[in-house]
């Protein structure tokens, strides 16, 4: 009887240590759902049902192993380690939906796959917070930005090897095609509705590589670009998007201190169109009105479209928030709510700024961060044409690039005392060698050969301002007129250091 008791005993003793070692067991994979391998974010509360269970694509190995598994590979097809089958991707409320057998994935699969850019089924925005939908968003996009990038290179591809008749394109445009429709640009000419895109131009010079179009100004056609893509010390050539070359003309015009270039063409050629300006920008354009950008990606011979909207309306400029790039210089910028273009895109203003409530630290420089705000010019309201041969205009552009390189060897005589002489600038190399041949013996006659080259090259800047002057440069291209400026500044700066010197 005793030892019958004694059995009782041990058999009650086993089944309370088996209970409490499931138990234990169980804490345990509590504690694996809210490790390391999880983002810290609210879960579901327990109330509401989860998409499933992660059982449908666990094998029989351990519960972290299973996890990290699955953020290596997720499941397709049978495990490697389990003749489970993985699910299928079943939508809420839909005859693929089996709520029995759980047949989808858990909540905790999803958090994942939004934030380790894993594939994922069916998501139900109910079941995530504000914080998970907008990982999963950004997710989204970047794989979507990965997505479009490989259909282009596809569709060049295809394109290389003679198939263009596999993409879906209108016959009437050889242009690169884009998947978005918002970058469409549709004009109206005599009652027909054309895509702007067939207007624009490819500009090459021997120092540039930029945009253009074809516009009708006061019922006249001309080439619209900038006058610093015309600033070249050759001829532009205009290619459009079939192929065809267009010769710069031989004569142009301009307006004073604005960034815009028309040449006027007598024929259009086939399969182009000249785009309408829109006649009253100030009243037709708005803050917030969309406009679409599209001219020659980082000059490499391609059109890109980038799209955005109006941040300003100013008396001679348009601003904007595209997202533009080197070569889009001389693009038309295309209102979609006028259908008509606003501005020519010309220019950019680099500035630095701080985050709201950010204060300045130890290092302003380490805080502040760089921005930039993207501009173009009205045609509408430009009434002071003036007229200017072409080879007169390569003419300036080749002097103004020699002040450019004049002022970059007297800066650096002032303010970095470098007296090398330059080959091709005479006046410098005659003031250097009065100034090395004088400046041998004691320190006294060192300091008075200093500052007589000082005064020589503070007398040879006021000569090359006087010399644009005279050409008036100024007039023609407004870069000009910041070097004006800073030549004067240079000025400035060797009066100041004359007067240290004594």
């Amino acid at each position: 009887m005793g030892s019958l008791f004694s059995v009782k005993i041990f058999v009650l003793a086993f089944i309370l240590l088996s209970a409490w070692g499931y138990s234990f067991a169980q804490g345990k994979n509590d504690e694996n759902l809210n490790n390391e391998d999880f983002v810290s974010i609210d879960a579901p509360s327990p109330s509401t049902p989860a998409r499933g269970s992660s059982s449908a694509y666990k094998g029989k190995g351990d519960e972290e192993n299973q996890e990290e598994a699955s953020m290596e590979k997720p499941p397709s097809g049978k495990d490697k380690d389990s003749s489970e089958t993985a699910p299928r991707s079943p939508y809420k409320n839909s005859d693929y939906a089996d709520e029995d057998s759980k047949d989808y994935f858990d909540a905790g699969y999803i958090r994942k796959a939004a934030f380790y850019d894993l594939p994922f089924l069916d998501v139900d925005p109910a079941e995530l917070s504000e914080y998970e939908k907008d990982k999963l968003i950004s997710s989204l996009k970047r794989r979507l930005s990965v997505y479009n990038a490989a259909i282009k290179k596809i569709e060049s591809k295809i394109e290389e090897v003679g198939g263009e008749k596999y993409l879906k394109r209108s016959p009437s445009s050889k242009t690169v095609a884009s998947s978005n429709k918002d970058v469409k640009m549709p004009v109206e000419i005599n009652g027909k509705e054309y895509d702007a895109i067939n207007a624009i131009l490819v500009a090459n010079s021997k120092n540039s590589a930029a945009t253009a179009f074809i516009a009708n100004i006061k019922n006249r056609n001309f080439i619209v670009t900038n006058m610093h893509v015309m600033q070249s010390e050759s001829e532009v050539n205009f290619r459009t998007m079939s192929g065809v070359e267009i010769k710069m003309p031989k004569t142009g015009f301009f307006s004073k201190g604005k960034d815009v270039f028309i040449l006027p063409i007598n024929s259009i050629p086939e399969g182009c169109i000249a785009l309408p300006i829109e006649e009253d920008v100030s009243k037709n354009l708005a803050v917030y009105d969309k406009v679409v950008i599209c001219g020659n990606s980082m000059g490499g011979g391609t059109l890109l479209h980038t799209m955005g909207e109006v941040v300003s309306v100013g008396p001679d400029i348009v601003e904007h928030n595209c997202n533009v790039q080197n070569g889009h210089s001389g693009s038309p910028i295309y209102s979609r709510k006028t259908k008509n273009i606003v501005g020519v895109l010309s220019h950019s203003i680099e500035f630095s700024y701080l985050e709201k409530g950010e204060k300045l630290g130890k290092n302003p420089s380490e805080n502040k961060k760089l921005g930039s705000r993207d501009f173009g010019y009205r045609i509408d309201n430009i009434k002071d044409w003036t007229q200017i041969k072409t080879d007169k205009l390569i003419e300036l552009s080749t002097s103004l690039k020699e002040f450019k390189q004049k002022y970059t060897y007297l800066s650096n005589a002032i303010h970095q005392n470098s007296y090398s002489r330059s080959s091709n600038y005479r006046d410098l190399n005659k003031i250097i060698t009065s100034f090395r041949s004088k400046n041998k013996g004691s320190s006294v006659a060192y300091k008075e050969a200093k500052i007589e080259l000082l005064k020589d090259i503070k007398n040879l800047i006021a000569y090359e301002i006087i010399s644009m002057k005279n050409k008036k440069l100024d007039d023609v291209f407004p870069s000009a007129t910041y070097l004006m400026d800073a030549f004067e500044e240079l000025q400035n700066d060797c009066a100041a250091l004359i007067k240290s010197e004594f």
